[in-house]
């Protein structure tokens, strides 16, 4: 029974790290996008806002990552994904919320 919970709980890990690789890999992307020239400006707000807004642009690659854990009945990691992209979302929502508050217009 032990090892099936240090299983359970390194599979919960592992969900969480994938999520948390997933936000590394978007930032750096936002990041290259951000410094092409000739669109910079175009999509230059956009990415602003993506870049602070992770907790929805986290959408992008965590709904397709759960899907394909819940079709192949992987529940652990699937728990680990969750957890770490609500925390991602209520942190980031926390932190942009107070960001905009502080700076007034």
């Amino acid at each position: 029974m032990s090892q099936q919970q240090n299983s359970s709980g390194l599979n919960i890990f592992i969900g969480m790290v994938a999520v948390f690789a997933g936000h590394i890999v978007a930032v750096a992307l936002m990041a290259a996008l951000a410094n092409i020239r000739p669109i910079a400006r175009e999509i230059g707000d956009l990415l602003f806002f993506a870049f602070f807004g992770i907790g929805l642009t986290q959408l992008i690659y965590v709904v397709p990552l759960c899907l394909w854990l819940q079709q192949r009945n992987r529940t652990d990691t699937f728990k680990g994904v969750l957890i770490a992209a609500a925390v991602t979302l209520l942190l980031n929502g926390g932190c942009f919320i107070w960001f905009w508050t502080s700076f007034p217009i």
